[in-house]
């Protein structure tokens, strides 16, 4: 019987991957972080080291090119997902954070949070020098999650996302 030298090799890579789309996933369900590009950027970078022997050295086989693809190409959609998926009211609102720049106007804001929550915008305190949005005042989990803004002239000067 012939023993694949590589064999080793590959799930352990494998193995290696999907820790680390579990690791990422965690810290999106506990954080969202994956709404950030520079995550998913990080993510992706580390899996690519991880995939890395599957790819260098001496003797790959096209075999371990074609699976070392296709296991990266799976966690590099699995790390792209998960910026999309939303697992609970705050992804969305992280989401609408990330996407507020400086030097917004108050209506562009205001549309990066409807376009993620439609017609149920968070409740708003809008004065002539801040913004701040609640994400749900009446569920505990999430009745201290603020976007707080700052304005002058009646543009986005900064802004500080405070977690329940």
């Amino acid at each position: 019987m012939h023993r694949d030298p590589s064999r080793p090799r590959r799930i352990a890579v494998i193995t290696l991957l999907s820790l680390l789309g579990g690791t990422c996933a965690f810290l999106d369900g506990l954080a969202g972080i994956m709404v950030f590009p520079q995550a998913i950027l990080i993510a992706m970078g580390v899996g690519l080291l991880v995939a890395a022997p599957l790819f260098v050295g001496r003797r790959r086989s096209v075999r371990d090119m074609m699976i070392g693809i296709g296991v990266l190409g799976l966690y590099f959609g699995w790390v792209v997902a998960l910026g999309q998926l939303d697992w609970d009211k705050r992804k969305p609102f992280i989401r609408a954070y990330a996407r507020i720049q400086e030097g917004m106007t108050q209506r562009e804001v205001e549309d990066c949070l409807r376009n993620q929550f439609g017609d149920r915008v968070p409740p708003s305190t809008i004065g002539p020098r801040s913004m701040s949005y609640c994400l749900d005042p009446n569920d505990g989990r999430y009745n201290s999650e603020f976007i707080m803004i700052h304005l002058e002239d009646g543009r986005v000067v900064s802004k500080k996302y405070e977690p329940d």
